[in-house]
């Protein structure tokens, strides 16, 4: 998914890749947005809680040492959470393997007996202990699990991993296998933006390699990409260079993202490796001389802005996120790199095709960023711009984008820190005039005055009164439910107890009603 924020335009069809798109709104219609006052406190809940205490870590009852706990993980995917755990026993076999794990918000304990695995003393073992399950065995409305692997050795040792939580909102898709050896390499990075991005690794692997596959995450983010690569005919020992191509035939070729990459190679017993994991930012070197500023949660890329400017866009960066992690009620898996180009020219100067010139800004959680165009002052680029693609990662990592338009940019547009636009005040005056839009049945992307942005519009009022009339845990509640993979009506059914077309008619009845216009 990749948002877009535009100048105010009819919207533009035809676009060859999914988006939503954000505008900015004219002078005359702008205002400023208060600062939300409230903020959703997350709870946390300890190991000692009452109910919990059954996941406390139990006194092993032999050596702790006999098996060690390499790395645990956790995954979602298709509606099924995975735990799997790496385990090297090295002075006892392991006979039995279970998972305990609980539910915090019913404090329910649950405890699943898994397959020991097949092991070798002294080895950590090739394929993990793995215990999956349906979404739908957690509680309603719960998106988190907390769980402790436990092993019972040959001698009757019981020794028990660390704790561990599995958030539905803050978890991958895709099994990163840290439990590989590494072997030596040699890696290099070269960026030539923006055309491609080579990688490459020297290694001198005995016995020689036979199939060889490259790894790559775009700013540690939620997507893991792989592809296979031929392996050249090599004899043991010799060196053996693997070498790959990041190119605009396989992803937007987006300036600074940071990248993650290694490889891993089989070798011709079938013995798997990996190279140690490298990280490099996507240097632009075209036409202008970067700086680099790494605030409290993000890394700003800027160019010819003064320092003064460069702390206004950090602060407004890190107050959005910090905003943003208290009304989503999760935190972003990596840290966005956020990349400011002064003028919308320079901004097009970069932009892929499907970016025509309406656009200021675009945003994906595939690449963990956004590239926006200074626009208007530096406290609106900060405030608005920035605040509006920073809503679209939390979206992307939490629900992708299972959510009707005027609900993604509606909720976009509301977070808005900076506006002179009094958007409740022109949906109200369509409404009156027109009648109210039907959210239930979507929302035109013109309004009935064939001005544009009308989802962002609309979107923006429904989003402040929803919270209004349910409160901002049923916000976070509603990304909870589409995190598990619920519908958009059946999660608003489920957090408010409302149909949508119910939901809908008391927002329309509210637009309509002439006592409440400004």
């Amino acid at each position: 998914m990749m948002t877009e924020m535009r100048k105010e335009a009819p919207p533009i069809a035809g676009r060859s890749i999914e988006d939503h798109v954000c505008t900015p709104t004219p002078l005359a219609q702008r205002r400023i947005l208060p600062v939300l006052a409230t903020l959703i406190i997350t709870l946390i809940v300890s190991l000692s809680a009452p109910g919990l205490a059954g996941l406390a870590q139990p006194a092993p009852s032999g050596s702790a040492s006999a098996v060690t706990f390499e790395e645990m993980v956790s995954t979602y995917d298709a509606r099924r959470v995975t735990f799997l755990a790496y385990l090297t026993p090295h002075t006892e076999r392991i006979t039995q393997v279970k998972l305990r794990y609980a539910f915090p918000s019913t404090g329910e304990i649950r405890e699943a007996n898994v397959p020991p695995p097949v092991q070798t003393l002294g080895e950590t073992i090739r394929n993990p202990v793995r215990f999956t399950m349906g979404i739908e065995a957690l509680p309603d409305n719960e998106d988190t699990v907390l769980y402790r692997w436990q092993v019972i050795t040959e001698s009757g040792a019981e020794i028990s991993g660390p704790q561990e939580t599995f958030r539905v909102t803050e978890v991958s898709n895709a099994e990163w296998r840290d439990d590989l050896p590494i072997i030596d390499a040699e890696s290099s990075f070269r960026s030539e933006f923006p055309k491609q991005a080579v990688f490459t690794s020297v290694i001198r692997p005995d016995p020689a390699v036979q199939y060889a596959r490259f790894y790559l995450t775009q700013n540690r983010g939620i997507v893991l990409h792989s592809f296979a690569v031929r392996a050249p005919t090599q004899n043991a020992g010799e060196p053996l260079t693997l070498s790959f191509a990041w190119n605009d035939q396989l992803g937007l070729q987006i300036p600074w993202q940071q990248f993650e990459w290694w490889w891993v190679v089989t070798d011709r017993n079938g013995r798997q490796w990996r190279t140690p994991r490298m990280f490099n930012d996507y240097e632009d070197a075209t036409f202008h001389a970067w700086n680099r500023t790494e605030t409290r949660h993000a890394v700003l890329f800027t160019y010819e802005q003064s320092a003064q400017a460069i702390q206004t866009l950090a602060d407004a960066t890190d107050t959005s996120i910090e905003l943003l992690e208290q009304m989503y009620g999760y935190r972003l898996l990596y840290t966005p790199h956020i990349v400011v180009y002064n003028t919308p020219a320079h901004f097009q100067s970069w932009a892929p095709p499907e970016v025509t010139d309406e656009f200021i800004g675009l945003a994906s959680g595939l690449w963990g960023g956004a590239v926006v165009t200074y626009w208007e002052s530096i406290e609106f680029t900060g405030y608005a711009i920035i605040q509006h693609e920073l809503v679209h990662l939390f979206q992307y990592q939490s629900i992708r984008d299972h959510a009707p338009k005027w609900w993604m940019e509606g909720s976009a547009r509301y977070f808005e820190r900076v506006s002179d636009f009094d958007a409740q005040t022109f949906v109200r005056a369509m409404s009156l005039a027109y009648g109210a839009p039907q959210v239930a049945n979507g929302v035109q992307d013109l309004a009935p005055d064939k001005s544009g942005a009308w989802p962002y519009h609309v979107g923006s009022v429904f989003i402040g009164w929803f919270i209004d009339n349910f409160g901002e845990d049923a916000f976070h509640q509603m990304h909870v439910a589409m995190a598990r993979d619920v519908r958009f009506p059946e999660a608003l059914e489920l957090v408010t107890g409302k149909t949508l077309r119910a939901v809908s008619d008391a927002f329309k009845a509210w637009l309509e009603d002439p006592s409440l216009a400004p």
